[in-house]
């Protein structure tokens, strides 16, 4: 097998409850590495997320889909963050703990981990 087989990206789909509602993300698993959560000590979580998030099912009001366009790949954790800005903390982190929930293939993420 070749070692770029192995660090092709993985989009990965899990259901996360948000505020008692199902919340569809897809994100990049391959990204997450040995060394992922080590080189991003000190990151905000809103940056590390915009990182791996790929897309998810929450829409505006208007019911357009509420995610950067497909055509954001260079700039797509930026523009993550700009669509971060209005939704509190505690949500932001209860969708990034989903995410690592899930990555950890349902073992929960440990509270002051070096993982958070």
């Amino acid at each position: 097998m070749k070692l770029s087989k192995l660090t092709a990206p993985r989009p990965t789909q899990a259901t996360i409850e948000v505020m008692g509602d199902p919340v569809v993300i897809s994100y990049d698993r391959a990204l997450i590495t040995g060394t992922f959560f080590e080189s991003r000590a000190g990151t905000p979580v809103r940056a590390t997320l915009s990182e791996l998030l790929i897309s998810w099912d929450v829409t505006g009001d208007d019911g357009k889909p509420y995610q950067p366009p497909e055509r954001a790949n260079g700039v797509r954790p930026a523009a993550w963050l700009k669509l971060f800005e209005p939704i509190p903390d505690d949500l932001i982190m209860a969708i990034y703990r989903g995410l690592l929930d899930d990555f950890y293939a349902g073992k929960k993420a440990e509270t002051g981990s070096s993982a958070t």
